[in-house]
Parts: structure tokens; C-alpha cells; sequence
């Protein structure tokens, strides 16, 4: 178990600052550019399709990021209508479709990457491939499906008390806690 929970907190980690640093990438260059149109009156376009680039690149990317905090589209409504192992088995059936539609969308995501491969698009106003960024809708959807699959795993762990996410979260407010 612990190097389940040790590679899911590794890609937690490195998921979250390629993230974080595209996304300042895209603020920074944002900001210069706006500087540079107001200040100097003229402006680079690519950075406008950089950012938009940029944009898929994270919402793709954070997409793992927010399987991991379990703020991912679910029957939340649903789960509050079961209390013990019901609600641990109506979380379960959840997170195994939702693993199961990311696995069906990464193959689909992979596929088309590579006819974009196959095509060599380019993008007119940056000297670069455009399968260089859309690379990252199958990699986001790839590692949201390896995300979901650990989600899984976790979530069967906890019907034996194992659940690593749980291990090491303080009880929550109202939460019983075993005095042994």
C-alpha cells in the first residue's frame, strides 16, 4: 500500500506544478503583452494563441488534479442518500464509470493525436506542430484515467478501513474518532 499511495501522491505533485507553471507561463506572457500593446502600441498575436493553447493545456491537465479532490462530476446528490457501505458501494459504482469514460476517452484522444501527427499541422502565427499541444488532451485524459483507476482501488480499499487517502486526514468535524 505504500507505494500506491506513495506514486499517487508523486503524481499529484508533479500534476500540480506542471499546472501551476503553464498557467503562470500563460499570465506572465499575458501580461507582457497587454504591456506592450498599451505602452508600445503594438503586440505579439502569437501570444494570444499561445494562451488559448495554454487554457486546453489546463483544463486538460488539472482534470487529474481534480479527480485526486474527488471534485469531479459525480451523484453527489445520490451519495447523500446512503449512509456506511451503501454510500461506500454507490461511490464505488461512480468512480468505476467514471473510469471507465476516461479510459473510453483517452483511446479516442489518442487516436486522434495521431492522425493529427499523421496530418503535420502547423499553427500559423507559431513556428510549432499543433500535435504538440494537442498532445495534452490525450495525456490529460490518460492521466485522469490512471487517476480514476487509483480512485477505484481506493475506493475498495476502503471497505476494509485501508483507504490511504483517509490514513492521514485529521476526523473531520462531527467525526468519531477510535480511541484504541
Amino acid at each position: 500500500m505504500s507505494f500506491l499511495k506513495r506514486t499517487y501522491k508523486i503524481l499529484t505533485q508533479v500534476e500540480t506544478w506542471f499546472v501551476f507553471l503553464i498557467f503562470l507561463s500563460a499570465t506572465v506572457a499575458t501580461v507582457i503583452n497587454v504591456i506592450m500593446r498599451k505602452v508600445f502600441g503594438t503586440s505579439f498575436n502569437w501570444i494570444d494563441e499561445l494562451s488559448r493553447f495554454i487554457m486546453i493545456i489546463t483544463v486538460c491537465m488539472g482534470m487529474s488534479i481534480a479527480i485526486t479532490g474527488r471534485s469531479h462530476p459525480k451523484m453527489d446528490a445520490v451519495q447523500g442518500l446512503f449512509k456506511g457501505n451503501a454510500k461506500k458501494i454507490v461511490l464505488l459504482i461512480a468512480d468505476v464509470v467514471l473510469a471507465a469514460i476516461m479510459i473510453y476517452v483517452s483511446v479516442i484522444a489518442i487516436g486522434q493525436e495521431l492522425k493529427t501527427i499523421r496530418t503535420g499541422a502547423a499553427i500559423s502565427t507559431l513556428p510549432l506542430k499543433l500535435w504538440m499541444f494537442w498532445m495534452f488532451v490525450p495525456l490529460g485524459f490518460t492521466g485522469g484515467s490512471i487517476r480514476a483507476l487509483f480512485v477505484v482501488a481506493f475506493d475498495i480499499m476502503a471497505f476494509w478501513n485501508q483507504d490511504p487517502r483517509k490514513l492521514d486526514a485529521a476526523p473531520a468535524a462531527g467525526e468519531e474518532v477510535a480511541v484504541p
